[in-house]
């Protein structure tokens, strides 16, 4: 499968294969998408490889060429990098979202972006039941986000409203 459309999901490329399109080598496996959370945005992806996953590299996400059932392709080389650097490697992905009124709404738990721009439209989260939500995967649009810190996204009350 290739791209069908330009909006994928974070969790589209966990744990996929990752191949080299020029040698077929295998790359590693998707482990962490890489993000910059002021900007909304999906940077690249690291891919974990060897056989104890102690060796990482970095891929830009315009070296993603084409995404598959099993595997994502890529189009140049990537970067080494270490584990201490992974670390420290920014992300709203398992934030809890609380309402500016200090309620509890749920757990972000993926975002749906732009692969050739990185842009990401909206987060999704899972409910587990507040005011009138089912428990279930919701879309946060990115507008509605107030502010973030390193455990807690908030977004306004009457954004809450608008939550589907």
């Amino acid at each position: 499968m290739s791209f069908q459309s330009d909006n994928i999901r974070q969790n589209d490329l966990l744990h996929k294969l990752v191949l080299d399109r020029n040698t077929t080598d295998e790359l590693g496996k998707v482990e962490v998408v890489w993000m910059d959370p002021g900007a909304h945005r999906v940077l690249g992806f690291i891919a974990k490889s060897g056989l104890l996953g102690k060796t990482r590299f970095a891929f830009n996400l315009g070296q993603l060429q084409k995404l598959g059932t099993e595997s994502v392709v890529v189009n140049s080389p990537p970067v080494e990098t270490d584990v201490r650097q992974v670390g420290f490697l920014e992300t709203l992905i398992g934030h809890e979202l609380w309402s500016e009124s200090g309620d509890k709404l749920g757990k972000i738990t993926d975002c749906i972006f732009n692969r050739r721009t990185g842009s990401i439209s909206n987060y999704l989260f899972r409910s587990d039941g507040w005011r009138g939500f089912a428990n279930g995967l919701y879309r946060l649009p990115v507008p509605q986000i107030i502010s973030f810190g390193k455990k807690r996204v908030l977004v306004s009350e009457a954004a809450t409203r608008k939550l589907t």
